[in-house]
Formats: structure tokens, C-alpha cells, sequence
């Protein structure tokens, strides 16, 4: 729809008439159909399109992913650091230490050094119907000391294989 400049009038512009051969032909050469050698071409960014709309919404989308993938990080590290347990066999001191994390502060810290007297025995614990099987492992220095943990079974526990290159029994 044009406005005449003279009289102030509306009217619609309807354009020359385009053959269909020539709508076929800027069809196969806009779909890369055509072989051409390109002398002059021009693209215009239109301001009138929303590209700012466009933008938003992958904003908004990556918004929204990402509050949920730090509400779902802060939610495991405030799980995993407030508590925490860990037995580890320190090559250094070669020590067994034992520590417990609770609410971000250690807790039940146990060292056992490691001797060839030392004996590791294993007690499986059955469980309810409900409750995974468990394995309870007790570690036992020769002059008495214990480190105990329970670990459920399927759980990564490489106790058996610490004990083989150790040579620490294992019953």
C-alpha cells in the first residue's frame, strides 16, 4: 500500500508480473541449483524484523537451563561436602587414614599405620528386603586398632585389591 504524494490517496501496488519460468528459475538459483557466476548481490538486515525477539529467547532458554543446572550443582555440592566419608591408604605415610565429613567439618578422624601384622576381615550383613546387601570391613592393626566401614555392595570399594599388593590378610 503506497500513499500518493499528491493527492494524499491510498492505493496498492501490485508490481510487474513475473513469468513463471522466471519464478522457477530464481527458485533453483536461491536453492543452489543453478551454476552461476555472481556479479552483483546485496542483502539487507531488515530492522523491522524482531530479531531482538530471537536473541531474547535464547537468552530466556539458556536462562532457564542454566538456574536449573546450578540449582542442581549447588543442591549436590551442598549434599556431597556437607557429608562425606573416606578411607585412603596414604602411600607417603604409609597409613590407612579414615575421616568422615559432617556439615562441612571432620569428623570420627582415625589413622592406622600400616604393618605387616595388619588384617582386614569382611562380614557380609544382609538386609531387610528393602535394604541393599552390605559388606562391613574392618581393618585391624597388630597391636589391636580398627578401622571399620560398611559399604553396600556394588558400591567402588578396592579394598580387596589394596590388601593383595600389600599383602595385608584377608578374611
Amino acid at each position: 500500500m503506497y500513499e500518493c504524494p499528491h493527492c494524499s490517496e491510498v492505493f496498492e501496488h501490485l508490481g510487474s508480473k513475473i513469468s513463471d519460468e522466471n519464478l522457477e528459475l530464481i527458485n533453483e538459483i536461491q536453492n543452489g541449483l543453478h551454476r552461476q557466476n555472481r556479479i552483483f548481490s546485496e542483502y539487507k538486515f531488515r530492522w523491522d524484523y524482531k530479531w531482538y525477539h530471537i536473541l531474547f529467547q535464547i537468552l530466556l532458554v539458556f536462562s532457564v537451563i542454566g538456574i536449573f543446572m546450578l540449582l542442581d550443582t549447588a543442591w549436590n555440592i551442598r549434599k556431597s561436602k556437607s557429608s562425606q566419608f573416606m578411607v585412603v591408604y596414604l602411600a607417603d605415610e604409609d597409613c590407612i587414614f579414615k575421616y568422615e565429613i559432617v556439615h562441612f567439618k571432620p569428623y570420627d578422624v582415625q589413622k592406622l599405620a600400616v604393618d605387616d601384622k595388619m588384617k582386614i576381615i569382611l562380614k557380609k550383613i544382609r538386609g531387610s528386603s528393602e535394604d541393599l546387601p552390605r559388606d562391613r570391613y574392618t581393618i585391624i592393626s597388630s597391636n589391636g586398632e580398627k578401622i571399620s566401614f560398611v559399604a553396600i555392595r556394588g558400591q567402588k570399594c578396592n579394598i580387596k585389591s589394596f590388601a593383595k599388593k600389600q599383602n595385608i590378610a584377608f578374611t
